[in-house]
This record gives structure tokens, C-alpha cells and sequence, in this order.
């Protein structure tokens, strides 16, 4: 193995790191290797074992970066999505520093980059949620290692990666992640029909702004929380159709999918439009000088007669 690492540490004048068999963490005390070069003697020194894999350092004198494909769920990343990456590369299908990572499911692809940023590690693109690969990660920092998958490192490429610029990298990363919709408290976004009516402006502003930053694990509890809050103020006919357009975009950006977004958003209206026209917070905080609201739509207003009318007649 000392004798692999050697190979790869010649070829890419990069650190090498001991990692177990079944670990990332590196063997033994690397953390100078984070900011020093190594030499020979250096690699030769370290405690390497048989079954040991090789972590490369990014970075170094050649400026490697690692373009990492992380897979979604253990499902192994289509070779399309490979090949469509080193297509906009301008690298062949069959280019020797892109490989399956250590998983089987990923795929690396290395480069040479001199202008990448100093003093980072790596940069993480979320992908889409319909998207066949869970997102991409531009390691080239010092700091960051990519496991060497034994296989690769048995039949190590004699060529340098290709060099490439670092812009071009990043702008391929945000083509295939971008990145989600953030609403800008500040743009004149005007969600009221009323253009007088800057409660309601604000409110869905904020509501949309909630649903953009939502967490994993509670983003289908949150829209339907938050689709209720702004169906009081279409219930209410103040409510732009707008409104419920950057809703759904916001909580595609947060991790749902259309069929969630569609049955949420619909069972949120469905109670608010099934309650009496009385009235709402929303509405007891509207702006100083705001006209009167506007009658509910035929549909609800039918809905609330007949409801009277039976309650009525129960008394």
C-alpha cells in the first residue's frame, strides 16, 4: 500500500492520507497535513497497513479539485448524469479521472483548477427534488480528502487530470443544482389586490419568505400551516393569484414534491373556505384608511347561507 501511495503521491503532488478499511477518518496525526506539503520521506513515515485506502488532499501544487456526485438513498447515479457533466467539461466519456467513488453509487471526476478560492475546503449543491443524484460537492481545499476506491488506486491513470478553470467548474454545478427561490423582503412584490393594502402585501410576503426557509422533516406541516394563513386572505378576496404561485415555488424549492404540494395546499383551503365569513385576524389588522372588504365569492357565500339556514332551523 506505502508503495501506491507513493505512486499517486509522485503523479499529483498531493498529500496522501492513511484511511481504514472501513473508515474516513485518516490514521494516525494528519493534522498538519492540512497546511504543510508532504515529501516522500514524509508519506513513507505515516502508518500505513495493507488493507489501508489512500485519501487525496485537494488543493496542492497542481490546484486538484474533486467534482464529488453524491448519490440519493443508495441508489447509484445514472452514468447520463455523468457524462452529461463531463460533456459541459469538454472532457470524453471515457476520461480516466472520473470514476465510481468508494460507495459503487457516486462518481468522482478530478481536475486541475489554479484559480480556485484559498482558504476553503468545499462548496455543497443541493440538486432537485426530482433530480436522479442527491447533489454536488466541489472539494478543493486543503483540507478536504476524497477516498482513492482501491481499485482505481491499483491501476492509477499516468496522465494529469485536465486542467480546467474553476468558474466553469462552479457554473456547471449551478446548471445542474440550482439554486432554490428566495424571496426578497425588500422587492416591491405586490401579492394584495389592493394596492393600498400593506398588511396583506406583507403578511403573504412573510408567509412565502417561512415556506422558502422550512427545515426537513416538518416542510409538508408547514405549508399546510402557512397555505391556511393565506387563504384568509383569499377567502377574504384580497389575495393575488400570484400569491399561491410563488407558495408552490418556495415549497419546491424546500424539498416537496408537486402531489404533496398539490393535496396540502387543497386541504388547507378546503377548511378555511368551509368556515363562516366572519371576521379573521388578517383582516381586524388591515391598514389605516383600506376600503371595505369585498364580498366572499358566489360559491362561498352560498356555502354559508345554507349553513345558517340549517343551524337556524335546529333552534
Amino acid at each position: 500500500m506505502i508503495e501506491t501511495a507513493l505512486a499517486v503521491h509522485r503523479l499529483l503532488k498531493a498529500n496522501v492520507l492513511p484511511n481504514p478499511r472501513n473508515g474516513k477518518t485518516p490514521r494516525g496525526d494528519w493534522q498538519q497535513w492540512v497546511t504543510q506539503s508532504q515529501s516522500e520521506a514524509d508519506v513513507q513515515a505515516m502508518s500505513w497497513r495493507q488493507d489501508d485506502k489512500i485519501g487525496i488532499m485537494a488543493g496542492g501544487p497542481l490546484g486538484l479539485v474533486c467534482i464529488d456526485i453524491d448519490a440519493r438513498k443508495g441508489t447509484p447515479v445514472p452514468e447520463a448524469v455523468l457524462y452529461n457533466v463531463l460533456d459541459l467539461i469538454g472532457l470524453s466519456h471515457d476520461y480516466e479521472w472520473a470514476y465510481r467513488s468508494q460507495s459503487g453509487n457516486g462518481w468522482h471526476i478530478w481536475l486541475r483548477c489554479q484559480n480556485a478560492p484559498k482558504g476553503k475546503a468545499y462548496t455543497p449543491y443541493a440538486a432537485p427534488v426530482d433530480a436522479q443524484f442527491n447533489g454536488i460537492e466541489l472539494r478543493f481545499g486543503q483540507g478536504c480528502q476524497t477516498i482513492l476506491p482501491p481499485a482505481i488506486a491499483a491501476a492509477l491513470p499516468e496522465c494529469l487530470p485536465e486542467p480546467r478553470s474553476f468558474d466553469l467548474i462552479q457554473m456547471i454545478a449551478e446548471l445542474f443544482c440550482p439554486p432554490p427561490p428566495r424571496i426578497d423582503k425588500r422587492k416591491a412584490t405586490r401579492y394584495a389586490v389592493d394596492p393600498n393594502d400593506r398588511y396583506c402585501d406583507q403578511a403573504a410576503i412573510n408567509i412565502i419568505a417561512r415556506m422558502s426557509a422550512a427545515g426537513e422533516g416538518g416542510r409538508n406541516h408547514a405549508l399546510y400551516k402557512l397555505a391556511q394563513q393565506l387563504s384568509t386572505f383569499d377567502a377574504a378576496g384580497r389575495l393575488l393569484a400570484g400569491a399561491w404561485s410563488d407558495l408552490e415555488s418556495a415549497a419546491r424549492g424546500a424539498g416537496l414534491n408537486e402531489r404533496e404540494i398539490e393535496r396540502t395546499i387543497a386541504s388547507a383551503r378546503k377548511v378555511v373556505w368551509a368556515q363562516p365569513p366572519t371576521q379573521t385576524a388578517c383582516q381586524s389588522h388591515r391598514a389605516p384608511h383600506s376600503p371595505p372588504l369585498p364580498a366572499l365569492p358566489p360559491a362561498a357565500r352560498a356555502a354559508h347561507t345554507a349553513r345558517h339556514r340549517r343551524t337556524s332551523s335546529q333552534h
